[in-house]
């Protein structure tokens, strides 16, 4: 019941209220993901809503609370509607609750405007602290881990070409059989890493305001792998979809000496793109949905035209994303071609269709990248 409860649910906001003491090096925080990937059931988190549906959320909970009273998540989200509804000894008396049964979701805490009612107390503030300590226990080794695939074939003499896949707001890194079948037969080290902020449990996101943990998330990642293998540093390539993207386009303008180009799909999220950058001689595709994704849409030309003069870009809209994991490889298969230097066009195929001969190594592998 506990894990069936866990569902995140934030505004896309601004936190001014947030204290400078427990941000990050001045971070401004994106909100996760509208609920959790491993825990799909729709239980609502306490929001700004009418009081009708705050009583049927209180009564959710405490009826939750009856079977398992030690829940943190549903004592938090008791604080989080009690505070909205005005209620705040109650707010205070279940936030206090929920912090000593070990409740750790700093971001869920440090942002839900539901608490603005009570954000000024003592108690908020002390439970906020206890709940940032718990936090780096719990994400410790977990921010930025990464997961990589060496191919099982005759290394290239100049040693390994690596792209790093970062993933979409609310996930994580889990390298799939599909994925390995893929880099595997094109001689490339496949890694995917953790976002650097834990939101629950196997669910990541990247700051939202510093590109430079995710450049550093990299370099150790690389590191490691050159523990295990050579690699060649002149054919370093970033993947990104959505924030993933974001990020990647980012480190792409920043860095651009320590990588040789990139994939990026429908690049959102609320950091800023880059304005400049030094970036020269780099492969960089980028692609987004005319369906979806608005900001995915502007930003793909906001990159395009930062990093066109010096490099070559190539930019493609779609009509609609991939559906499967197969599909999406398949639409991207050549444009992770053409950044690595193999081929002369990084025009995708017009059609999309999922080879039959992988469907043993796709099953369950359903979900959209």
């Amino acid at each position: 019941m506990r894990n069936t409860l866990f569902l995140i649910v934030f505004f896309f906001s601004y936190p001014l209220w947030a204290s400078k003491a427990l941000l990050n090096n001045g971070e401004i925080l994106l909100p996760p993901p509208k609920k959790s990937l491993r825990y799909s059931s729709p239980y609502p988190t306490a929001k700004r809503v009418s009081d009708t549906a705050a009583t049927s959320t209180i009564s959710l909970y405490l009826s939750t609370l009856k079977d398992e009273p030690d829940n943190p998540w549903a004592l938090s989200q008791l604080a989080a509607t009690f505070s909205q509804k005005g209620l705040l000894d109650l707010a205070e008396k279940y936030l206090q609750l929920s912090s000593q049964q070990g409740f750790w979701y700093y971001y869920n805490l440090l942002e839900n405007k539901s608490f603005n009612n009570i954000r000024e107390t003592e108690t908020f503030r002390k439970v906020l602290i206890e709940t940032k300590q718990r936090y780096h226990v719990k994400a410790e080794g977990l921010e930025g881990k990464s997961s990589f695939y060496i191919p099982s074939s005759i290394m290239p003499s100049g040693g390994w070409p690596v792209v790093f896949f970062l993933h979409d707001a609310g996930k994580s890194a889990n390298i799939t059989h599909a994925e390995k079948h893929y880099y595997n037969s094109r001689g490339i080290v496949y890694v995917e890493l953790n976002g650097t902020q834990m939101l629950s449990e196997n669910t990541f996101r990247w700051s939202p305001h510093r590109v430079d943990d995710t450049h550093r998330a990299i370099q150790r990642a690389l590191d490691n792998i050159r523990t295990r293998t050579s690699v060649n540093n002149e054919h370093i390539y970033l993947l990104g979809r959505t924030q993933g993207a974001m990020h990647a386009a980012n480190v792409l303008a920043r860095y651009p000496e320590s990588y040789a180009g990139g994939v990026l799909i429908s690049p959102a999220g609320v950091m800023k793109p880059e304005t400049t950058t030094h970036a020269k001689g780099l492969r960089i595709f980028i692609s987004y949905f005319d369906k979806y994704e608005v900001y995915g849409k502007k930003n793909a030309h906001l990159f395009y035209h930062l990093f066109k003069e010096k490099n070559n870009v190539k930019i493609q809209n779609y009509s609609d994303r991939a559906n499967t994991l197969v599909d999406w490889l398949a639409r991207y298969s050549q444009p992770i071609m053409w950044v690595n230097n193999r081929t002369n066009s990084a025009k995708p195929e017009p059609r999309i269709t999922s080879p039959r001969s992988h469907a043993d190594e796709i099953e369950g592998e359903q979900s959209e990248r």
